[in-house]
């Protein structure tokens, strides 16, 4: 079993300055040092500053790490938006990007929305993969294009699903690249959540801890890399 770990960073005020950029960017290299093998930064206008702005800052600044969204939602951004988005991050990190999809909380329900379903937070995902590997998609009966496929640095960006209950486990165990599980460190929680709530083996799950944010010391994430026995999986099937 490997363990690693991300944190989330953000700046200590709601918008990154241009004399904050320094500091912001050596948050990020500290993160390096001290081994995060993932760096996130949330994506919700509500608590302040643009996502994508933090993002590109920290890809710049970084040189191991991988550089993403922590979390975001199918709602606020169009499928074509985040998958340029993506392809961007990753063409400024050489292939380092990555997205961790929530259902909403205070990006969405702060604009009169309703959190998003499993159904659109799958359907939103399919569309961002296929416009990354082939550059058309269908989101919401609606076509989705782009014509810059051929020069994306990798046709997958690795998307994990935020989860807490057992149904969006097993969303994130049935379609996702890993699970961030918001349920604690403890064993017997771990046991649960990797072993027995996804109904297929999740490669990567992240159990995070509810701690920091803003300038305080950064939320850190562990991440649990194991795959389920048969067994198991029977077990699954029968309940």
């Amino acid at each position: 079993m490997k363990v690693s770990f991300g944190v989330h960073v953000a700046p200590s005020g709601p918008f990154l300055r241009r004399e904050d950029t320094g500091r912001f960017s050596d948050l990020v290299k500290m993160a390096e040092d001290y081994g995060a093998e993932a760096i996130g930064t949330y994506d919700t206008a509500f608590v302040g500053g643009d996502a994508y702005v933090r993002a590109t800052v920290m890809a710049i600044a970084s040189t191991r790490a991988r550089i993403g969204l922590r979390p975001t939602n199918p709602i606020t951004r169009e499928p074509q938006i985040m998958a340029s988005f993506l392809a961007s991050i990753d063409g400024l990190t050489g292939g380092r990007a990555f997205m961790d999809m929530a259902s909403g909380d205070s990006a969405v329900l702060n604009i009169g929305y309703k959190i998003a379903t499993r159904a659109r937070i799958e359907e939103y995902i399919a569309c961002v993969r296929d416009l990354l590997a082939t550059g058309e998609a269908t989101y919401q009966g609606r076509p989705q294009r782009v014509r810059w496929t051929s020069s994306a640095v990798r046709k997958r960006v690795p998307i994990s699903i935020c989860a807490e209950g057992p149904r969006m486990l097993h969303l994130g165990g049935r379609i996702g690249d890993g699970v961030i599980a918001g349920t604690g460190l403890l064993p017997d929680v771990i046991k649960t959540v990797s072993l027995e709530s996804t109904p297929e083996p999740v490669r990567r799950v992240a159990i995070h801890p509810r701690s920091t944010s803003g300038s305080r010391p950064a939320r850190r994430c562990t991440r649990i890399v194991k795959r389920r026995s048969r067994a198991s999986r029977r077990r699954c099937r029968r309940s």
